[in-house]
């Protein structure tokens, strides 16, 4: 029997193949549990608690964000802290930075935003500083870093469970 292999930063890359993902994995965690869960059950959950992540995050970031020690990124330039998320933003906003974005490397990332970004990779649980034993968003091998422009603002995002996550200054 040939063995079959998935591009799974493909898969996980693309929020309509990580959506199939997830509720495929949910309907079948259920079923090891003996619960016998709808597609649309699946659906629903998934999409609660997508929501729920993005809620919290954007929740935060408008009570901390902009005063949590931001980062000027240069010397002479205005502090970078978090902005929004796709979710929370029109598409054609999105599509024209995504459409204009260039890769760049988390340590680039960091040295520019800094403290905002870092307080956004806790936000979503994984470790920074002196925090060990778990996973560093550095060696999260499916996010992906990005330089762009977001309504003809610089940018920095960060592509996470196919969400972009934002990063502007000012």
């Amino acid at each position: 029997m040939a063995s079959r292999r998935f591009d799974i930063k493909a898969i996980l890359g693309d929020p309509a193949q990580r959506r199939e993902l997830s509720v495929k994995t949910i309907i079948a965690t259920q079923a090891r549990e003996g619960i016998e869960t709808t597609r649309e059950q699946a659906e629903a959950a998934y999409d609660k608690v997508r929501q729920e992540v993005d809620e919290q995050l954007v929740s935060h970031y408008a009570r901390h964000g902009k005063s949590a020690r931001p980062s000027t990124g240069r010397p002479g330039s205005a502090a970078w802290h978090f902005e929004t998320n796709c979710v929370n933003s029109d598409s054609d906003s999105i599509t024209d930075m995504v459409d204009a974005a260039k890769p760049v490397t988390y340590d680039t990332m960091l040295r520019v935003v800094g403290e905002p970004f870092l307080e956004m990779q806790r936000e979503l649980g994984y470790d920074v500083g002196s925090m060990r034993g778990g996973l560093r968003m550095k060696n999260d091998w499916h996010v992906g870093y990005f330089k762009s422009t977001y309504r003809g603002r610089p940018c920095y995002f960060f592509t996470w469970s196919a969400i972009e996550y934002i990063f502007t200054q000012g």
